[in-house]
């Protein structure tokens, strides 16, 4: 990470995120209208720096007011002495009169201050493709230059009002520093004049607060008053137009901005009395600079390291460069925790800065409560960072448990800043700083250690296209195409949106009724590749051996079985192996005749390079400050979660990082046929692993992947319910597609016929269906499709009932193998008609048991129809 973007981060970050945050608040209460979502983000951040710019302006006025006091002494002494003499003399006076060249920094503070502001709106409204299309007023279309009267009339305005405010506020001040401000202006106007339109409406809108605050303040003996009666009018007349229907909005967000813009002229009042109680009640709690610091240490300690740590070790691969996302993280949290706090705590008098230590150490208090407590289980998350079941985040805990969290919070802080246990208390807050230092430490560690095994195990990967997958032309081949969460009854839609690639599809049978037997990867695989010897309860049965040695057994079972035939088999990225992140493929070492390869990424660069992909800055990506905002999410109460969830947007504008991780998965599918070879050796199993349907919500409506953000259409929310659904859908359809496009390959070459193909997915997901009667059920219906050697005829949809673990049993009825597993001495049996254990469990592999997987909640299938509520029970312990 380079200097200017350590930098970045810790100054300009903060003030973008706060922007982007408050765009989407109002884009989301307003409707997506961005430009009453501007108007108001310029109110509100102008109304909290106006505290900030009072101070500044005070002490712009005092270094004034010394500077004119001095300005005759400083005559003389100039007219009197030269060179160092007369250096040595100022430099006297100066500490005589108790001036420094720091206060001419103090006095340039709001100066400063429009630089972060102005960088941080600028990054954020430049680049955000929510204003494109849109109007305001008289602006046609906010996300371009406004080109009135044949030129940028905005930029001009805006600086009109800019030198208008200089003018105003430096009255009686020298020329230069006149002079400095209206220079300023005409920067602005340059740098702006041809921006989009929406980030000139915000510096205009900005500059126009600043006019009325510097005339209220030149002319007016109470500004503060005038201020307060602006302000009054103003929500007034918002409630009334929000009341005659003004805006479109839905009837809640209109009702409560109505009650909101009614209660503003009470606030102040509100506000008086509120301090008044809170000095009363902590006016024996003693301004203790160490408690307020020692307290955003914590935090710092826990949202900017311990949190991200502990994330991105759990699955270490799944983050690119994860030092650097553990550094620029740290960072954030370093600005967000230390240096912000800082920056109010030294602009804040006496009375607040008591306040502040109160809140300060009483957000430290729940946050380790909330962290360390009531933590919960949300399920599976995504890389993504999207919860394959948010409703857990509404109902793993009551609101009395958040309640009673602030209450216990309340009482410790009444117990604890008590002056004679405020010492121990801030020992407390010093020893937990150290603590979580520590863990961090070995999290950090273990996160070392798996990257170091990953990059040995990654290093003898070539980038270079290369064959794995022979195709016998004239024997026998078996194909398992494995697609993670590929969701069964996304399949319908195939069906009617792609009829070209569906009649690629001959001889196949598509069986509907399918279920796994979790909602997990980790729960799904073992027994698509081992059968029901590794369903969830019977590797828990088994308490003679480890998980990961039962682990390996399932993925090795079907390379055993058909290496002992003599045939050829090769395998990609097999998940779980060896339990690690990067899939341990040492596990396939000593069997004869079995090749297992990680391509992850093998064909992300070549296909960049086709489809002509621009670079994008690191700013500008998902990842930027995903793991603040999850961190953020950690240590507020439960009830604040979901909240800061939203949906999977975690307040982003848009932006995620599908693009990225469907880079590392979909180019594989998409050039399949190029990891193929036909030849005329001997038959060959080959085992397809691939990601592309989990990895959703970059896929544009031609079923490829899109850097930019994708907003879906009317008719697209019709057919699939939602942007989320209709995310999942086309990058399902667009793996469908990229099968299609390889079936017709093997037609092409002729091996179509002698192939027995299975397509297979080790469990669902949410999606919106009309299908299941019990909502959310469709998590355990995966994609189950098969298709025997020269079996030609439509695509044929079956009403039998299967389970992913009939694959080891189908392949045993179809090819000479084995029907035996060589670990267990089982036969490789069908589905006997007993009910069926459905469980959940955590994604992560970590958070599993030495012998047997933790499951965390179970239901059971009791026979009929899927779809049906009635053919779904508890499990009878």
């Amino acid at each position: 990470m380079s200097i200017w973007m350590m930098l970045h981060t810790l100054v300009i970050w903060p003030i973008r995120a706060i922007v982007e945050i408050l765009f989407v608040v109002f884009q989301v209460v307003f409707d997506y209208k961005p430009g009453i979502s501007i108007v108001f983000i310029s109110l509100i951040i102008n109304t909290i720096l106006l505290p900030i710019y009072k101070v500044a302006d005070r002490w712009q006025q005092e270094d004034r007011q010394i500077r004119d006091r001095m300005k005759k002494k400083l005559a003389d002494i100039k007219a009197v002495f030269k060179g160092d003499e007369r250096q040595m003399m100022v430099n006297t006076y100066y500490r005589q009169m108790g001036y420094s060249p720091f206060n001419a920094l103090k006095a340039s503070t709001g100066l400063l201050l429009q630089i972060p502001f102005f960088i941080g709106a600028y990054e954020f409204l430049s680049h955000t493709k929510s204003l494109q299309g849109y109007s305001f007023l008289f602006l046609a279309n906010l996300g371009e230059p406004d080109g009135l009267l044949g030129f940028n009339l905005l930029p001009i305005i805006m600086t009109i009002i800019n030198i208008l405010s200089s003018l105003v506020y430096t009255r009686g001040a020298p020329l230069r520093e006149r002079m400095q401000l209206i220079v300023m202006a005409g920067i602005f106007l340059v740098l702006l004049y041809n921006s989009p339109s929406g980030l000139v409406l915000y510096w205009t809108l900005n500059n126009l607060f600043s006019l009325g605050k510097n005339l209220a303040n030149r002319y007016l003996k109470k500004p503060i008053l005038a201020l307060y009666w602006t302000i009054t009018l103003f929500s007034l007349i918002v409630a009334i137009g929000l009341l005659v229907g003004l805006a479109s909005l839905k009837p809640y967000y209109r009702y409560t901005l109505v009650a909101f813009f009614l209660a503003v002229p009470f606030i102040p009042l509100l506000w008086s009395r509120i301090m008044d109680f809170i000095d009363r009640s902590i006016q024996n709690v003693p301004l203790d600079r160490g408690l307020y610091y020692g307290s955003w240490l914590i935090l710092f300690v826990l949202i900017g390291l311990f949190i991200p740590a502990q994330t991105i070790a759990s699955s270490p691969t799944e983050f690119e460069n994860p030092w650097s996302f553990i550094l620029r993280t740290a960072l954030q949290g370093f600005s967000a925790c230390i240096l912000l706090p800082g920056f109010i705590w030294s602009f804040s008098d006496s009375r607040h800065k008591r306040v502040l230590s109160v809140l300060s150490a009483f957000s430290a208090i729940l946050a380790l409560i909330s962290f360390f407590i009531l933590s919960g289980n949300y399920g599976t998350m995504t890389r993504g960072f999207v919860f394959d079941n948010p409703h857990l985040l509404k109902t793993n805990f009551p609101l009395w448990v958040t309640i009673l969290a602030v209450v216990i919070t309340i009482v410790l802080c009444i117990f604890l800043l008590n002056y004679k246990k405020l010492r121990f208390f801030k020992i407390f807050l010093g020893a937990a700083s150290i603590a979580v230092l520590l863990s961090t430490s070995v999290e950090l560690f273990a996160m070392n250690q798996d990257l170091h095994e990953v990059s040995q195990t990654t290093s003898s990967i070539k980038t270079n296209q290369e064959t794995i997958f022979h195709i016998a032309r004239d024997k026998n081949n078996t194909f398992i195409i494995f697609l993670d969460r590929a969701i069964g009854v996304a399949f319908n839609h195939a069906l009617a949106l792609l009829p070209d690639t569906i009649s690629e599809f001959e001889g196949f049978v598509w069986y509907p009724k399918t279920i796994s037997f979790g909602d997990c990867t980790i729960l799904g695989v073992p027994s698509i590749f081992g059968g029901y010897d590794y369903t969830p309860w019977n590797i828990n049965k088994r308490t003679e051996k480890p998980l990961v040695d039962k682990i390996n057994e399932s993925l090795t079972l079907l390379p055993r079985l058909y290496s002992d035939l003599g045939w050829r088999v090769a395998i990609t990225d097999p998940s779980l192996a060896g339990l690690k992140w990067v899939p341990d493929i040492s596990i396939f070492n000593g069997i004869p005749n079995v090749t297992a390869r990680n391509i992850k990424g093998l064909y992300a660069k070549r296909f960049l390079e086709e489809h002509a992909y621009p670079p994008e800055p690191i700013t500008e990506t998902f990842d930027y400050d995903i793991l603040f905002r999850f961190s953020l999410f950690r240590v507020v109460p439960p009830a604040l979660r979901y909240m800061i969830y939203y949906n999977g947007g975690w307040w982003r504008d848009g932006r995620s990082n599908s693009f990225e991780r469907s880079l590392a998965v979909f180019p594989n599918l998409y050039y399949l046929k190029d990891l193929c070879a036909i030849d005329n050796g001997p038959p060959s199993l080959n085992i397809f692993m691939n990601e592309s349907t989990h990895e959703y919500g970059a896929f544009t409506t031609d079923y490829m992947p899109s850097r930019d953000p994708v907003l879906y259409g009317k008719a697209d929310l019709e057919r699939f319910g939602s942007q989320g659904d209709a995310a999942y859908a086309y990058a399902f359809l667009a793996s469908i597609r990229a099968l299609g496009n390889w079936i017709r390959y093997l037609k092409a070459e002729g091996v179509y016929d002698n192939s027995l193909i299975i397509i297979v997915a080790d469990h669902g997901g949410r999606f919106h269906n009309t299908l299941f009667e019990i909502p959310s059920l469709e998590r355990y219906n995966p994609l189950f499709l098969v298709k025997e050697r020269g079996a030609r005829g439509t695509l044929r949809m079956s009403d039998e009932f299967m389970t992913i673990a009939e694959v080891p049993f189908i392949l045993s009825k179809i090819d000479p193998i084995d029907s035996k597993n060589p670990f267990t001495g089982n036969n490789l049996h069908r589905y006997t008609h007993e009910p069926l254990r459905i469980y959940e469990a955590p994604g992560s592999q970590n958070r599993h048991g030495p012998i047997g997987f933790t499951l965390t909640s179970s239901r059971a299938y009791l026979g009929g129809d899927i779809y049906s509520a009635r053919s779904w029970g508890n499990i009878e312990k």
